[in-house]
């Protein structure tokens, strides 16, 4: 029996034999594996502290009990074209739009932030870009007007401050036309609502 069998263990063995590179382990750089567990860990640190501030902020922001709403107009004439606009609240891009494919065109008065801010006082910064738009005045087609304003407010507590931010022309007939372009803001306060319970 053991003849029979001794064969067939032979066979077995070659075959183990054979495969155990393929099914041996691979060999792990226990300092490289090291390195990249302390990098992981970092990185959870940070996310869970940045996370902390967010949580923090929001509950700080809900309980100041003011809302800040922002809202884009477009009243420009129609030599300009609104090409982009950029808005920043106390520094912090909230948001920006570019008209590659007529999103500015199409809708010239839109809400851009409606949210809770807390009582203190703001900057509200914003940039338009206007691209001249003339068949009278060829000389305009190829202007690019930057303009860049900044406004500075309070959010009273248990106010509602909204913020109209107008792109328009200034002046009239007596102003020339590269120096129209305008923004203004205008700026309402309202009580804020409370829900009842």
């Amino acid at each position: 029996m053991l003849r029979r069998s001794l064969p067939t263990i032979v066979v077995l063995l070659l075959v183990v034999g054979m495969s155990a590179p393929a099914l041996a382990q691979p060999k792990v750089d226990v300092r490289e594996l090291r390195a990249r567990l302390v990098d992981l860990q970092s990185r959870i640190f940070k996310m869970k502290s940045n996370l902390g501030q967010l949580g923090r902020q929001v509950l700080t922001d809900v309980g100041t009990g003011s809302r800040f709403v922002l809202v884009h107009r477009d009243s420009i004439g129609g030599y300009f074209v609104l090409q982009k606009v950029r808005y920043f609240l106390n520094g912090r891009l909230i948001y920006q739009q570019g008209n590659e494919r007529g999103e500015l065109t199409a809708r010239r008065v839109f809400e851009v932030y409606n949210g809770p801010l807390p009582s203190t006082r703001h900057t509200l910064n914003v940039e338009f870009i206007y691209r001249g738009n003339s068949k009278v005045f060829a000389y305009l087609d190829g202007y690019r007007y930057r303009l860049k304003s900044a406004l500075t407010f309070v959010a009273p507590r248990g106010r509602i401050t909204t913020v109209d931010v107008v792109g328009h022309e200034r002046g009239g007939v007596a102003v020339d036309l590269q120096d129209r372009p305008h923004i203004r803001y205008d700026v309402r306060h309202a009580p804020l609502l409370r829900r009842s319970k």
